[in-house]
């Protein structure tokens, strides 16, 4: 049977469960903005890396370059 100061004790248990869980919440968003803000220019370079190259055949020393001049004087990406 369910009496008052078991009612009570029940609802005290279930607001320091909510709590522990709120504090661990908090913690966790408090070391991703650290993160954030310490791996800014990390993450930027790694954002980088991912994103494609288009690469095409130079007519000329037949290598596959990112449209930059191949380094020969007939190139025809000319920088």
């Amino acid at each position: 049977m369910l009496s008052l100061p078991k009612l009570i004790g029940l609802c005290l248990i279930l607001w320091i469960v909510w709590r522990v869980f709120r504090a661990i919440d908090a913690r966790k968003a408090n070391i991703a903005s650290k993160n954030d803000q310490t791996d800014n220019g990390n993450q930027s370079q790694q954002k980088a890396n991912r994103n494609s190259i288009d690469l095409e055949e130079c007519a000329i020393c037949k290598a596959w370059v990112a449209q930059e001049n191949c380094g020969r004087d007939d190139c025809p990406y000319q920088s």
